[in-house]
């Protein structure tokens, strides 16, 4: 090649096994390279894959709620297969790279019958230390279409409807809209960024350890605001 080589490019040359044998020997491409006195051209996002937008502003919904991430990759392992490919989708318009999208057939949760499940994986830790850094507080300033992306990622991963019941002189069943998430500063967050949206909640409350929920307040007006705002 006359050139320090790219993984794309030994891909494109069919020569995965190369791929395969340098990252079981040495632990990554980019470690096999510099063993052998080749350049390392590290990835950088530029300005515009940085740009807020309601793509950016979606996946950060789901990397607060129900993204899986390490240092190097963001997951998401999820039932929902319009969630999967809306995440994809959004990853793929916003930072110019093709995630992976596998289909699975394992065990959830207290479930172990074994079902469909569908995984979008993309691994970069320029783009992992990007969204771990990146200060969500920032979206509240925002139009609301991008704050209610970011609400429509959130609750994908961690809303959700569910029927209660409420006691008002006669029991009546209610159903009703709700977030719920391990981290109350995010769900802080969230509760204003519905206000901003004129959509009322209720106040945050305790589930179990470190598990908080709230709800959105009753009324027709409340709800039609949230389906046509965020969906």
């Amino acid at each position: 090649l006359g050139h320090s080589p790219s993984a794309n490019e030994l891909r494109k040359m069919g020569r995965n096994d190369l791929l395969r044998a340098c990252r079981r020997v040495f632990g990554s491409f980019n470690k096999a390279k510099l063993s052998c006195g080749l350049e390392v051209y590290p990835y950088k996002l530029t300005e515009e894959e940085k740009k807020i937008t309601k793509e950016l502003a979606y996946i950060l919904g789901v990397f607060y709620s129900d993204g899986v991430k390490s240092d190097r990759w963001i997951a998401l392992v999820v039932n929902d297969k319009d969630f999967a490919l809306s995440f994809k989708k959004a990853l793929e318009k916003q930072f110019r790279k093709k995630p992976k999208f596998t289909t699975l057939l394992c065990a959830s949760g207290y479930c172990k019958k074994k079902k469909v499940r569908y995984k979008v994986y993309l691994g970069s830790k320029e783009i992992v230390k990007f969204l771990k850094e990146f200060d969500v507080n920032r979206l509240l300033t925002q139009d609301n279409d991008i704050v209610a992306s970011f609400i429509r990622g959130f609750f994908d991963g961690d809303g959700g409807v569910s029927i209660i019941k409420r006691n008002r002189g006669n029991l009546q069943y209610e159903r009703v809209i709700n977030f719920s998430n391990g981290n109350y500063k995010i769900l802080e967050l969230i509760k204003k960024m519905l206000k901003k949206l004129n959509i009322e909640t209720r106040k945050i409350r305790t589930i179990k350890e470190k598990c908080y929920s709230f709800e959105l307040k009753s009324g027709l007006i409340n709800y039609i605001l949230f389906y046509h705002l965020i969906g």
